[in-house]
């Protein structure tokens, strides 16, 4: 059983000035945070075992953050904006988890506790800085060259102290220590050509590199040389993402457009520890130092008009992809494809206006994806294994859902608009292979039903009221993780 008590205050400014012919945004943002929240855990109900279990953790934390933007046409063709922000968080957090006869007792040591930890205390800090240039330039009527760079910085660290215990042993302090520094640079640049009759050209690319470092010292709790043992994990990383895209739109008659678009993209990992380090040679999370994902995506989409109020909007996308490992140099084993993954989605939206008070919007989207590894045992085509698993122990990974979803929106009165939300969501990808392994795959069905009234009290106020149900239905923990939920909400907006 969980017990939840949150309280989350929150304030948002925002102003915008035109000043010297250019548009200047600021926005300030404040939120203080006090969560107490708890789990209570019943072990072996019934049996002589039967034990409870009461985990209580308490957070206090403040964030701020601040954005600037600025964007001006400086020639009759060329555009500039730019942004910036700079966020800042401090998180104080406090637990335990405490093992007896009952939810309130306190600690006491005894036979057949299993881990757990009395005082945790700790804080973590969190900077982050971004800034982004754009560059509009139109050199010919008919195109269009839009270059663009964003960098990022981001760093926190985290102490935690606290005492573990286990059992009947003597209870054993423990504490942890990380930290994280990481730089983003990111440049873009598109172009889109419309000298064509009826068509209009788009080509970009886009490269971010990544560079930074994630150290780690300390653990969570070991006692009596039991528990999770002690780290001292440095661990350099930097990436190289590219990705280039092609697309065209062809507008054969007035209702109808046709858009056709692919990109090819090539992410590449790389993972560097110092031999004093445990993420180094073949323990965790040195397991590799270099991971790349290749992937290929074509999509084709129709939008069709008719009757001047129906809209249908039709959609494909088909998307290979590739995960290349190399494991570290200590394990002795050579580059090798760990998966592909295969995925096709198609898509279908109606909209429909058959009265100027209503409006009727649908969709659906059916999904079939499929990631296969080597140690799937109807992957051959991926590589022979020396040593195979049972069979059925491994699966592939299936990702196979549909959607459906429903919104008509009512016009009541001048001021007063009601709007419905149906959503459906199926998968069916649960394969029962206990006997041979672990089954992973996801069966779950999920619907809800929300509406919501607008109310426009004058033209600076308005308010919102809203109700929703919530029904999901989980076959892979057995039912255990079914429930039905209902939302009432309600907001108020004030325009000055």
């Amino acid at each position: 059983m969980y017990n939840i008590d949150e309280t989350v205050d929150a304030i948002d400014l925002n102003a915008k000035k035109n000043i010297w012919r250019t548009d200047f945004g600021l926005g300030l943002y404040f939120e203080h945070a006090s969560l107490n929240d708890g789990l209570d855990s019943a072990l072996y109900p019934g049996e002589p075992a039967a034990m409870d279990v009461a985990q209580n953790q308490r957070n206090t934390c403040n964030l701020f953050s601040a954005t600037a933007t600025g964007e001006k046409w400086i020639q009759q063709h060329v555009f500039v904006s730019a942004g910036g922000m700079v966020a800042n968080m401090d998180d104080n957090f406090s637990g335990n988890q405490v093992y007896g006869n009952s939810f309130s007792a306190p600690y006491s040591p005894a036979f057949g506790n299993g881990l757990g930890y009395n005082n945790l205390l700790g804080n973590s800090h969190l900077q982050e800085y971004v800034m982004d240039l754009n560059l509009l330039t139109i050199p010919a009527n008919s195109l269009d060259i839009i270059p663009a760079i964003r960098a990022s910085r981001e760093s926190w660290n985290n102490n935690s102290t606290g005492t573990g215990t286990l059992g009947s042993y003597s209870s054993q302090p423990f504490n942890s220590q990380s930290s994280s520094d990481t730089i983003d640079v990111t440049e873009s640049l598109d172009l889109r050509y419309t000298g064509f009759t009826n068509w209009v050209l788009t080509t970009g690319g886009q490269w971010e590199q990544s560079q930074g470092y994630l150290n780690q010292f300390g653990g969570l709790s070991q006692v009596d040389g039991i528990g999770v043992p002690a780290v001292t994990n440095y661990t350099d990383n930097n990436s190289l993402l590219q990705k280039y895209s092609l697309g065209a739109s062809w507008y054969p008659l007035s209702r109808l457009a046709l858009d056709f678009g692919g990109y090819y993209k090539n992410d590449r990992y790389s993972y560097t520890a110092p031999a004093n380090s445990t993420a180094s040679g073949l323990t965790y999370p040195g397991y590799f130092s270099v991971q790349g994902l290749q992937t290929f995506d074509g999509n084709c989409r129709a939008t069709l008009h008719l009757l001047g109020s129906l809209s249908l909007i039709s959609r494909y996308e088909y998307q290979y992809s590739v995960i290349d490992t190399t494991p570290d140099g200590a394990s002795g084993i050579n580059e090798l494809e760990t998966s592909r993954m295969y995925s096709h989605i198609i898509g279908q939206n109606i909209s429909w206006l058959p009265w100027s008070r209503l409006s009727l919007e649908a969709g659906f989207t059916y999904v079939l994806s499929t990631t296969e590894t080597p140690g799937a045992q109807n992957s051959a085509d991926i590589g022979a294994q020396s040593s195979p698993p049972s069979p059925g122990a491994i699966l592939n990974a299936e990702n196979n859902y549909w959607t459906l979803n429903f919104s008509p929106t009512l016009v009541l009165d001048d001021k007063t608009d009601l709007h419905l939300d149906y959503f459906y969501y199926r998968t069916d990808d649960y394969v029962n292979n206990s006997p041979a392994g672990v089954p992973l795959g996801a069966g779950s069905r999920e619907q809800a039903v929300t509406a919501t009234i607008t109310r426009r009290v004058n033209p600076n106020l308005r308010v919102n009221l809203k109700y929703g149900y919530y029904d999901y239905q989980d076959a892979l923990t057995g039912g255990n993780g079914n429930f039905q939920g209902s939302l009432v909400m309600a907001s108020l907006q004030y325009e000055f």
